[in-house]
């Protein structure tokens, strides 16, 4: 039974290992979401729990680029 237990340890510590926290690119504070080095994210909202932030993400392979909105324009009459 020692054994079992030793391998799961193992593969629960293999797989933190591809686990990677997103932080916040407003206060570079840890948000609740992680990623693996095969997710993909297109035009993700990740919350920040600390400073109450949405901010659009996209992440391919590890990388996080943050998305820029335009901001809002009024019509004239």
């Amino acid at each position: 039974m020692k054994n079992l237990s030793d391998l799961s340890q193992k593969y629960q510590l293999l797989f933190q290992n591809f686990l990677q926290d997103i932080r916040c690119p407003v206060c570079n504070n840890k948000t609740r979401v992680q990623i693996r080095n095969d997710t993909e994210l297109r035009i993700f909202p990740l919350f920040c729990p600390k400073c109450r932030q949405v901010t659009l993400i996209n992440v391919i392979k590890l990388n996080i680029e943050i998305i820029k909105e335009p901001a809002a324009q009024t019509q004239s009459r």
